[in-house]
């Protein structure tokens, strides 16, 4: 069932965006020359599932864990197809409905925090970008995020090719998760999106390691990561004002 970002349960929404910009195209496919801007994406979507794997060790957690005197924990979390079509169809020419689960593990205590796992739906895909939405699977229940996530490339500023992804969503935390000593809705909405950022940071390496790898040069672009009210997100975008006229700040 889709989980839309209303169901999203914290208060702050988060708005992001990374990025890695290349500056000097790589050769995947190995013919000599560098790639076009429609290799190096489809290249990107064939290796998509390695380059999200990720971890991170001693893993700072907002809220304070009862038995951890540190408060944290080794996390790791990789996408893996929900069966056989869905890793066909994602790297195919029509992605659309190709569903993938978000598997995620920690060491420590309460690693439930690290563990609340979840699953993405495909649901545009264009020459420059495909998009996924949050879903509630029987394997994996609700999602820890609800809203849409894109990935792709553009020509950025510099006139070079960026690769990146951004996202509109909000927190969706495991209600049970608060019932444990030491925690509560901020700190694990704190917890939930430094996980999210260090997925997307990891991911932006993991990128231009690829490309650098690969007879390219690529670099990281500085992220962009705000959390703001999602009840003034939701009242700006069902306002009748024109864009004009709404006040940013």
């Amino acid at each position: 069932m889709h989980q839309p970002i209303t169901d999203g349960n914290v208060p702050l929404a988060n708005i992001d965006y990374y990025g890695v910009e290349v500056i000097v195209m790589p050769d995947f496919n190995n013919d000599g020359t560098p790639d076009s801007e429609s290799v190096v994406y489809q290249a990107f979507r064939n290796k998509f599932i390695d380059l999200a794997i990720g971890e991170v060790e001693d893993f700072q957690f907002s809220c304070n864990i009862p038995g951890n005197s540190t408060d944290t924990a080794d996390v790791a979390w990789e996408f893996v197809p929900l069966g056989t079509n869905d890793g066909i169809d994602f790297v195919s020419n029509n992605p659309i409905a190709s569903i993938l689960l978000i598997e995620s593990e920690a060491e420590g205590i309460l690693p439930s925090i690290a563990n609340d796992e979840g699953a993405v739906i495909v649901t545009e895909f264009t020459n420059n970008d495909w998009a996924i939405s949050t879903i509630i699977t029987p394997s994996n229940g609700t999602q820890p995020f609800s809203g849409n996530r894109q990935w792709g490339w553009l020509i950025n500023e510099n006139g070079n090719l960026e690769l990146f992804t951004r996202v509109v969503d909000v927190a969706k935390i495991a209600k049970i998760l608060n019932l444990a000593p030491g925690t509560d809705t901020e700190c694990q909405q704190n917890s939930y999106y430094d996980i999210a950022e260090a997925t997307w940071q990891n991911m932006q390496e993991e990128i231009a390691q690829w490309v650098n790898g690969n007879g390219g040069q690529a670099n990281i672009v500085t992220n962009t990561a705000a959390r703001v009210d999602k009840e003034k997100i939701e009242e700006l975008l069902t306002s009748i004002e024109t864009i004009e006229e709404i006040n940013c700040d």
